[in-house]
């Protein structure tokens, strides 16, 4: 009996729709990447990983030591170039560095984690939020930044952080910005794809199936106490 409850159950979820795949979030990490073998090339944006685009003021740095062990390729927001001299110039437009992030499908929650490259004093990395209506709510500062976010002797830890937009709200873009050059990393981007749901859907041929399956074998355990 408790066999055919649990059948029931289960065929009743997935029939009123209350059984749900839970989104599976859609990461972008720069691993696939590999640094040039002439030290003057810069990889710089656009870039795309997983459905997640990239594009602004931004290079990559790769093979950096983190905490823990290892290496990671991190995204540095910065405008690099090679100066006539070949040297490379790191610098920013007056407006400042921006990286924006990009999932059409749209997203619900999205993170990043984060590190000072240099430890210069100044402030935390705007953020801005942004839909098919345009920005979603103010731009404001990343919050709660760490000193022990940074980059010392060769080796980098970075802070995780995570955005739940509010109920309702849905979004296709995030951008981070600074005033200067070569002051943040960035790495293990994400986003919590947004999966429309209409609340009085039709029930699929095989949810009818197996709610009848278990409606049955109640039925049947019910003639059989009877008798």
């Amino acid at each position: 009996m408790r066999a055919f409850r649990t059948l029931m159950m289960a065929g009743l979820l997935a029939a009123t729709g209350l059984v749900q795949a839970v989104p599976v979030k859609k990461t972008a990490d720069f691993e696939g990447l590999s640094a040039p073998s002439d030290p003057s090339v810069i990889v710089a944006l656009p870039y795309s990983e997983n459905g997640l685009s990239f594009t602004g003021n931004g290079a990559f740095a790769f093979g950096l030591g983190v905490a823990g062990g290892g290496t990671h390729n991190a995204l540095l927001l910065s405008e690099v170039s090679v100066d006539q001299f070949g040297d490379t110039v790191d610098q920013c437009p007056s407006a400042g560095c921006a990286i924006t992030v990009g999932f059409s499908a749209g997203f619900t929650n999205f993170g990043f984690s984060l590190a000072s490259l240099d430890l210069r004093s100044g402030g935390s990395p705007m953020l801005e939020i942004f839909g098919d209506q345009g920005q979603i709510g103010s731009a404001v500062a990343v919050a709660g930044v760490q000193s022990s976010s940074a980059c010392k002797v060769g080796v980098c830890t970075f802070q995780e952080f995570s955005v739940d937009l509010a109920p309702g709200q849905v979004g296709t873009s995030f951008r981070l910005s600074f005033a200067s050059a070569a002051h943040w990393l960035f790495d293990q981007f994400n986003v919590t794809p947004f999966e429309a749901t209409p609340p009085n859907r039709v029930p699929e041929p095989a949810s009818f199936a197996l709610v009848l399956a278990a409606l049955g074998g109640v039925a049947v355990t019910r003639r059989r106490r009877g008798q």
